[in-house]
């Protein structure tokens, strides 16, 4: 590996896994009865391995494997997943037969190659002589895994690793606090973004490595957020024009035909992610300020709205049944992995029968953002239409959904009457949508919060992007942050260097999955406080949460400049706040709920840019320590 010298990833050492004398070969070809083997990678799991003692050498030293009529098999530990291209340096006779395969995991003590029935691995055929050879494809590699095949000459097998591979993006924002469970989560995000970031951002490094709406238009905000760089957003939002179907639906993923190789037009949509894709417009040019772009993209949008509408029946609201979707092959709701078994979940799945409320609340959101649009390219009536419909949709959903008995939103309507199954996710979209008025989002998320209720359906990762939304929309930060520190410091003590595609981490899952890095977004944007007022950041808001976290020091990359923000404790109930604009933006404070200065009039502190602004707030009289309470 050769990112750093002396065998280094970023400080962490590759190290030895293990030594196996190996199978004499891999039968390749039908056998004389016409059984098909297995592929290369279900072999490699299956063949018997006899252990060996550890090489002598170090892993920064040649290997020599002496000629033996057996084969001989390695196996490296990189130390962190990486996405990368596996390589060879080998000296070895004509015709050596070499199998590689990367992965992700180990099973009893060697590389899992065949992990989820992917096939990963490759074979290398050599020529006489000294020569490299590097893997066209890239993979996500936590394990190196080679063997050598018997019979064979004299192998000297110089370097085994990977090139790293990655965007040119290096990682600008910065995050450090008091608590060095919550300063580990940020590195293991900001590690994660880097592996997810390729030339498109990859919903994970080994399997599809391709981009999907729902993924990638948070993860192209995050990624904005830490980089300073927008483009992967920018390129995903452009796609939209590019894939768009007839009818105006969108195909699940934006830069790849996976469905036996069909052509893009025939992808199935994930109904939500359309949705999203339009939300996502709205989430771009807030970010950014690229009118140009987004006036470009709103009549592909306009196009998804209309296919939407023309869903909606006799209740207001789109009936469009996903399971019966899905069944007829025509297209998935997906909202979330539980309910769909392609993962294992210990709690009971998502009902997405009849008329679906995420569905209805993503709709809502469309609608929203769509109008949010286009006020900013100064279409202000046709916003208010929007508008219009947003909030006649919103409250035909509240009457439909709300279950006052248990005051939660069921998970949808079926058959004359609400769906028994309540989930995390139906109830954190309608306080995102707000169907949920805003006096009862704090009680409805408190209920759906509840640790001890065996019937409700819990967000995976990727789910939490939106209940985190809903939980700081409705002033629940404490709840958030303890919340998403309990979840994601479970991954990391169970050896997650890069966040699972769920928080399980199991054999279905993949290790490395750019949807699960909302943390790193959320100590920005919710901790530090670090949003966008304007289109463009043209004005920032700073709500620091230093009620929170005692100590915490950080900075944001924005499109036009710089802002960092420190806060120091100066006494159980006073704090510093520093404040810094790099570039032409004006910023405005608010401090936490309660917290007091001089100078605070209820209407916010103004921030000049180019210069250091220090405030001292003093907290509520009932509060006595600063921390979570």
């Amino acid at each position: 590996l050769r990112e750093e010298s002396h065998g280094l990833l970023n400080g962490i050492p590759v190290s030895w896994v293990g030594m196996w004398r190996a199978a004499t070969g891999v039968p390749m070809e039908q056998d004389r009865n016409g059984v098909q083997p297995p592929g290369l990678s279900e072999w490699m799991d299956k063949e018997e391995l006899e252990r060996l003692d550890l090489p002598a050498t170090s892993v920064e030293e040649p290997l020599v494997i002496r000629a033996d009529d057996r084969g001989t098999a390695i196996a490296v530990d990189l130390g962190k997943e990486i996405t990368g291209h596996v390589e060879i340096d080998v000296e070895c006779p004509e015709g050596t037969v070499i199998d590689l395969c990367p992965t992700e995991d180990l099973k009893n003590g060697r590389p899992w190659c065949f992990r989820k029935n992917g096939e990963y691995s490759r074979r290398y055929i050599s020529r006489s002589g000294r020569q490299t050879w590097r893997c066209f494809g890239f993979d996500g590699i936590r394990y190196i895994y080679a063997v050598v095949r018997g019979p064979n000459g004299n192998v000297v097998l110089n370097r085994l690793g990977a090139w790293l591979r990655q965007a040119n993006l290096p990682i600008r924002a910065t995050f450090e606090c008091s608590d060095p469970v919550i300063n580990r989560i940020w590195e293991i995000t900001c590690h994660s973004v880097r592996v997810g970031s390729q030339e498109v951002h990859v919903d994970c490094p080994t399997r599809e490595q391709t981009s999907a709406w729902g993924d990638h238009i948070w993860s192209g905000l995050w990624a904005g957020y830490m980089t300073g760089d927008f483009s992967a957003l920018r390129h995903l939002i452009l796609s939209i024009e590019q894939v768009q179907m007839r009818d105006g639906q969108l195909p699940c993923y934006a830069f790849a035909s996976d469905h036996d190789m069909s052509p893009v037009h025939e992808q199935l949509p994930l109904y939500d992610y359309s949705l999203i894709a339009v939300w996502g417009l709205w989430v771009y040019l807030l970010a950014t300020g690229d009118k140009d772009l987004a006036a470009r993209i709103v009549p592909a949008c306009d196009m998804v709205l209309d296919w939407y509408r023309k869903q909606v029946g006799p209740t207001g609201l789109v009936e469009l049944d996903g399971d019966a979707m899905w069944k007829k092959h025509h297209g998935q709701l997906f909202i979330d992995h539980p309910g769909l078994g392609w993962h294992n979940v210990p709690y009971p799945g998502l009902d997405r029968r009849g008329i679906n409320t995420p569905l209805n609340c993503f709709f809502i959101q469309a609608l929203d953002s769509q109008a949010s649009v286009l006020d900013a390219l100064g279409h202000t009536d046709r916003a208010q239409s929007l508008r219009s419909e947003a909030t006649l949709v919103r409250t035909a959903a509240g009457k439909l959904f709300f279950q006052p008995e248990e005051d939660v939103y069921a998970d949808g309507y079926f058959e004359g009457k609400p769906l028994e199954r309540v989930s995390q996710q139906a109830n954190a979209m309608a306080v995102i949508a707000g169907v949920c008025p805003p006096d009862r989002a704090a009680r409805v998320l408190t209920r759906i919060l509840d640790p001890h209720d065996p019937k409700l359906c819990r967000c995976g990762t990727y789910f939490w992007t939106y209940l985190a939304d809903a939980l700081c929309m409705s002033g629940m930060h404490s709840t958030m942050l303890q919340e998403v520190v309990r979840l994601w410091n479970e991954m990391a003590e169970k050896g997650a260097t890069t966040w699972w595609e769920t928080f399980a981490g199991d054999e279905l899952d993949s290790l490395c999955h750019i949807w699960s890095c909302v943390p790193g977004y959320l100590l920005l944007a919710e901790i530090l406080g670090v949003k966008p007022a304007e289109p463009g950041f043209a004005r920032v808001a700073i709500r620091p949460r230093f009620d929170l976290v005692p100590h915490a020091c950080g900075s944001v990359q924005l499109p036009n400049g710089t802002v960092s923000v420190r806060w120091d404790p100066l006494s159980a109930r006073e704090v510093e706040l520093a404040v810094t604009l790099k570039g032409p933006a004006e910023g405005i404070v608010t401090l936490p709920p309660g917290w007091v200065t001089g100078r605070d009039h209820g209407t916010g502190l103004p921030i000049q840019p180019d210069r250091t602004t220090h405030i001292v707030a003093m907290a509520p009289p009932a509060r006595q320590a600063l921390g979570p309470p």
